[in-house]
C-alpha cells in the first residue's frame, strides 16, 4: 500500500524532472534524462541520477591545482569524450578542446545565462512533499478506519 503511493508519487516526480530538465534546455543527448531511476521497497523509494546532475546543479570547479601534463589529459580525454559529444548534440559550432580547456580554467558556475539551477529545487517542492504526506495519511487513515470497522463487527 505505502509502495503504491511512493511508487506513483515518484513516477510523477521522474516526468516532472525531465519536464524541467527540458523546458530548463538543459538536454544534449538525453543521458540524463534515460539515467535516472526509481527505487522503491515496502516503505521507501530513491531516486538516482547519472552523476553529472551535480555539474547541472551546482557547478563545476577550475582545476587549479592540477599539473599541467594531467591537466593537458584531462582536457584531451574531455575534449574528445563527453564534450565533445555534447557540442555536436547541442548543435554548436564549438571545438570541444576549446571548450575543456575554457572549463579546466574556469570551471562551471551555476547559476548561470543558461542554467538557473534550480533543476532539483524546481522538481522537488514542500508543495510536491506535502502532497505526499497527504496521500500517505489519507492512505494511513483509511487502512486504520477499515481496521477498527472490522474489530467492531
Amino acid at each position: 500500500m505505502v509502495r503504491d503511493v511512493l511508487e506513483r508519487w515518484m513516477a510523477e516526480r521522474r516526468v516532472d524532472l525531465i519536464d524541467n530538465y527540458d523546458s530548463k534546455g538543459l538536454r544534449a543527448s538525453g543521458a540524463f534524462a534515460d539515467g535516472i531511476k526509481i527505487k522503491t521497497t515496502e516503505y521507501q523509494s530513491t531516486m538516482t541520477a547519472p552523476p553529472h546532475v551535480g555539474v547541472m546543479v551546482t557547478g563545476r570547479k577550475p582545476n587549479k591545482n592540477q599539473m599541467p601534463a594531467a591537466l593537458r589529459a584531462w582536457v584531451g580525454w574531455a575534449g574528445s569524450t563527453f564534450l565533445n559529444d555534447w557540442v555536436q548534440d547541442k548543435g554548436l559550432d564549438l571545438n570541444a578542446y576549446a571548450v575543456a580547456w575554457k572549463i579546466a580554467r574556469e570551471g562551471i558556475s551555476v547559476p548561470n545565462a543558461h542554467n538557473d539551477g534550480r533543476l532539483l529545487d524546481d522538481t522537488f517542492t514542500a508543495e510536491r512533499m506535502e502532497e505526499l504526506n497527504r496521500q500517505l495519511g489519507k492512505m494511513y487513515t483509511t487502512t486504520i478506519t477499515s481496521e477498527i470497522k472490522k474489530i467492531w463487527q
